[in-house]
């Protein structure tokens, strides 16, 4: 019966006045029955005058059955109402913890976005900044930072590398330059040497037929 169910309950959660109140639910209710059964065997058998002798204790029954359910069930709706209210306070409790969870995978999902978009962002800033400073300085020993090996990373990388590359034909192109301009000085002091020895064997040629014509007028005026 529902009854036994309750001093299970009661016996499970070692609750003493649970089990008095259910013993003696029990007991009114067993006192009720059997004056109800003897009731109704007075009237089948002498009538109303025979039962109606025994309505007084069997009202007297089933006003201690009813005093004793009415604590009973106080007590278990009260228990009921104590259940519901924690379950709507778990409820709250479960609403705030999964608005506060919600609110931290927002805020670690901001936090992820961020530092996603700095790591792709940064380098190409470095590059920008050190494209600048090349250009500015023409120096192509600057490199950027290479903090990763995704594809930001592999692109620092291929610029790094395109500076050497630039680097070393710049300085292949200014030794050169520098040889050709070498080359080119010796070229002219050789220039000068040969020019001055051509006037010198000019000036040389011309005394010597300033010579020969002077010979030759002092022989015409010795004939």
């Amino acid at each position: 019966t529902d009854l036994t169910k309750f001093e299970q309950l009661f016996a499970a959660k070692a609750n003493q006045k649970g089990a008095e109140s259910s013993k003696k639910i029990r007991s009114d209710f067993n006192n009720f029955y059997t004056n109800g059964v003897k009731m109704a065997h007075a009237y089948i058998e002498g009538g109303p005058p025979m039962g109606n002798k025994l309505m007084l204790e069997f009202d007297q029954a089933s006003l201690a059955l009813q005093n004793s359910l009415k604590p009973f069930i106080k007590v278990q709706l009260d228990e009921m109402d104590a259940a519901v209210e924690k379950a709507k306070s778990d409820a709250n409790n479960a609403r705030s913890v999964g608005l506060i969870l919600g609110l931290l995978v927002l805020a670690v999902s901001a936090l992820v976005a961020r530092f996603t978009v700095l790591s792709i962002t940064r380098p190409l800033s470095q590059m920008q900044t050190v494209i600048s400073q090349v250009d500015k300085d023409s120096d192509f020993t600057v490199h950027v930072r290479v903090d990763s090996t995704d594809e930001v990373g592999q692109t620092a990388q291929a610029f790094n590398r395109l500076m050497d590359k630039l680097g070393e034909i710049i300085m292949h192109t200014r030794a050169s330059i520098e040889g050709i301009a070498v080359a080119s000085q010796e070229l002219n002091q050789s220039i000068v040497m040969v020019t001055q020895g051509s006037r010198q064997q000019s000036e040389a040629t011309l005394d010597a037929v300033s010579s020969a014509q002077a010979l030759s007028s002092a022989m015409s005026d010795m004939s």
